[in-house]
C-alpha cells in the first residue's frame, strides 16, 4: 500500500512514462505492418492512451485535493 499522496503520484507517473513508451514502440510497428495487424495495434494503442488519460485525470485529482481528502 502507498503510504504518501507524493509516493502515490510518483507511482502513477512511472506508470504513465511506462505506457508512454509503450504506445510509442507500438504506433512505430504498426507504421511497419500490414493492415490488419495495424488495426488490432491501433486498438491496443487506443486503449493504452485511454488508460492512460484516466491515470493523468487521476494526477490532476489528487494533486488538487488536500491531505485530509488523501487520508481518507
Amino acid at each position: 500500500m502507498v503510504d504518501t499522496k507524493e509516493a502515490y503520484l510518483e507511482k502513477l507517473q512511472a506508470k504513465l512514462k511506462k505506457w508512454n513508451a509503450e504506445i510509442d514502440k507500438l504506433k512505430a510497428k504498426a507504421a511497419q505492418s500490414k493492415a490488419d495487424l495495424k488495426l488490432e495495434i491501433d486498438k491496443r494503442v487506443g486503449d493504452l492512451e485511454a488508460h492512460r488519460q484516466e491515470v493523468e485525470n487521476k494526477i490532476q485529482q489528487l494533486r488538487q485535493a488536500g491531505e485530509s481528502v488523501w487520508t481518507d
